[in-house]
């Protein structure tokens, strides 16, 4: 997650790509200057939390089914700054951690834990939609933007 290989000039860290070359695209396609979100679904629901913690551009994320079983993730999170003021939407489906894989029955857990870490002083929502992991997948991120719209309101 640290370096996206092949971005500008040699390996340029992810969160500077970010800032540098994305964000000023959107600036520019929207001609609006408004907070950013950042979201994903499974390992991306996971990186976009992480890019939470690698820059403040971002207003808030959505992390749907993110992979928070992921080895030192938790520990990771206790070990950065505190986010604060935040808008952070997650959702889990409720039969992922049904799984015979050890490491990924960890899901729900591990959520549920970040979740109480990031509720301190975020304004956090935490669904649990029913189905496994792939379930209604476009559903369940429209369901994160129309969250994060309601900011704008």
């Amino acid at each position: 997650l640290r370096v996206l290989t092949g971005v500008g000039q040699g390996d340029v860290p992810v969160p500077a790509h970010i800032e540098q070359q994305v964000v000023p695209q959107l600036d520019i396609q929207s001609q609006a200057n408004r907070p950013l979100y950042i979201m994903g679904y499974s390992l991306a629901g996971l990186f976009a939390l992480w890019a939470m913690y690698q820059t403040d551009i971002f207003a808030g994320c959505a992390t749907c089914s993110g992979s928070m079983w992921y080895p030192g993730f938790v520990e990771y999170v206790n070990s950065q700054p505190t986010l604060a003021n935040k808008r952070i939407y997650i959702s889990l489906g409720g039969k992922e951690s049904r799984t015979s894989d050890r490491l990924m029955a960890t899901v729900a857990d591990r959520t549920k834990e970040i979740c109480e870490l990031l509720k301190k002083d975020n304004d956090v929502i935490y669904e649990i939609n029913p189905g496994g992991h792939f379930a209604d997948s476009g559903k369940r991120l429209a369901k994160a933007v129309k969250w994060i719209g309601k900011a704008r309101e």
